[in-house]
């Protein structure tokens, strides 16, 4: 059978994941890669969106192809896109549409319920996906593959939850065509050594999943290291990359795989990388191996530096673990990333206040804040839900992925945070007894708010710095749809 994905603004490492399952089981598999400028977290223009936009050439390569099948990766603010795409998709060819992904995993019976959606799968989909196309192609009902829903006569059928993969060897991921599709993205390598998470932090979506499957076999599973030392020896030969960006939540939490793969690592690969780790799980010994591995960069979920913010969003941490973690990076020559979350449950101006004092006394090389969004089935929303933070209006846009929002509970609030953040992004360059001044001064009455104007300039800033991941990605993208060869792939 033949199998469209569509991935949308960058990389899914999901969709090639998948994509290697179902070319063992026979079926021919194909990419369309839909830029999305103008619709991402930068730059938001309904206007420019409009006039760059990719719908023709979608639609003429998936008429084309004339798939049998249409599969698509669920986040909660891609289902508006989603569905818009899945019916103009099923009107030019007549496939059926797959989904699968964080959101769907989530609400399910939500997700199935959307007319141009046929089937949804939960959780991992390796081994589920070629189970439910060999199902509906020997006119069999999906009833018996695990972990899928889908509409029966009128109503929403659900079946028994699938168990976890627990060799993730079996399934790396395909890039070839993401490579084709994406010729601009060649020289950084997004990896995934590891699946699941230790920790199950109220905000995040795999806060839902370990409740899912948290008896269901192992959730935090690790691919063997010569499996992932293969993949990367192999994709150098073909790109010549650069950069590596390492996406697990938290590698080096299980430390004595960390010790075997960053020595490997350093034996067969060394090339830069990038990688997320928890404070807590940093030491000197830690930091030498991140270094001597050749890692540039840290990033650090702090999220909160308030005692109400960090139990809120379930983290154990202390400041003092996580300026010992910075330090101890620094001291090793590593960069240092730290991440915060604007527009928790009842935090006030004066906690971004907090934060700025905090990145000003500590100093890491770079801020990255991030909106707080509410995603379906996660403690956090639960809570802002009882408290009354958000109505049932707000958590239906929630479950059905229709808000693209954050919620803020205090309108005028939201302006001062807002503020506030526009000095928390820059607050590293100051002084701490600069910001204490700005703070006794209100200069957020004065500030500009945070835009995406104000994003776009110190995202173009940041191209300017080595090994900026996120900047470097963004304006290559756009870069190449704009002034590059993409030119044609848009018209």
């Amino acid at each position: 059978m033949k199998i469209l994905m569509i991935m949308k603004g960058h990389e899914y490492l999901a969709l090639e994941i998948l994509s290697t399952s179902l070319k063992l089981a026979g079926h021919h598999v194909e990419l369309i890669f839909d830029p999305s400028l103008f619709d991402d977290a930068f730059i938001s223009s309904a206007f420019l969106m409009k006039k760059f936009n990719a719908d023709r050439a979608i639609i003429r390569k998936a008429v084309n192809y004339a798939p049998d099948y249409v599969l698509f990766t669920l986040y909660s603010n891609d289902v508006t896109w989603a569905q818009k795409r899945a019916k103009e998709l099923k009107q030019a060819t007549g496939a059926k549409v797959i989904v699968g992904g964080p959101h769907a995993t989530a609400v399910p019976e939500l997700v199935a319920e959307y007319p141009y959606f046929d089937y949804v799968m939960m959780g991992d989909g390796e081994e589920t996906l070629p189970q439910l196309i060999e199902s509906i192609n020997n006119n069999r009902s999906p009833k018996t593959v695990r972990g899928t829903y889908y509409r029966e006569d009128g109503k929403i059928i659900g079946t028994e939850n699938h168990h976890l993969t627990q060799n993730l060897d079996i399934f790396p991921p395909d890039k070839e065509q993401f490579y084709c599709a994406a010729p601009w993205a060649t020289k950084e390598y997004n990896l995934l050594v590891s699946r699941g998470c230790g920790y199950k932090c109220t905000y995040c979506y795999n806060n839902t999943k370990y409740a899912l499957w948290d008896r269901q076999g192992q959730y935090l599973r690790y691919r063997s290291i010569d499996s992932v030392i293969s993949e990367l020896s192999a994709m150098q030969e073909r790109n010549k990359y650069t950069l590596v960006n390492i996406w697990d939540d938290n590698l080096i939490m299980n430390r004595n795989y960390a010790h075997d793969f960053f020595d490997e690592y350093k034996k067969k690969i060394h090339i830069p990388f990038k990688i997320f780790v928890h404070p807590l799980h940093i030491d000197n010994g830690i930091a030498q191996l991140l270094s001597e591995a050749g890692c540039w960069g840290v990033e650090i979920g702090v999220q909160a530096v308030d005692e109400c913010g960090r139990r809120l969003c379930g983290r154990k941490e202390s400041d003092g673990d996580i300026k010992r973690a910075v330090e101890i990076l620094k001291n090793s020559g590593l960069k240092v990333i730290l991440d915060f979350m604007v527009g928790l449950p009842f935090q006030t101006y004066r906690d971004i206040y907090s934060m700025c004092e905090f990145v000003a006394k500590i100093k890491p090389d770079q801020s990255r804040i991030f909106l707080t969004r509410y995603f379906p089935k996660t403690e956090l929303t639960q809570i802002a839900y009882n408290e009354g933070l958000i109505s049932d209006y707000d958590l239906n846009e929630i479950n059905n992925g229709t808000s693209r929002d954050s919620y803020i509970y205090n309108k005028k609030l939201n302006k001062q945070i807002d503020r506030v953040r526009s000095l928390l992004i820059v607050a590293h360059y100051f002084p701490l007894e600069f910001i204490k001044f700005m703070k006794k001064i209100r200069i957020e009455i004065w500030l500009p708010r945070f835009n995406s104007f104000f994003q776009m300039v110190m995202t173009a800033r940041g191209f300017f710095q080595p090994y900026n991941d996120i900047a470097r990605s963004f304006l290559k993208k756009y870069r190449y749809y704009l002034l590059g060869d993409g030119r044609k792939w848009l018209k």
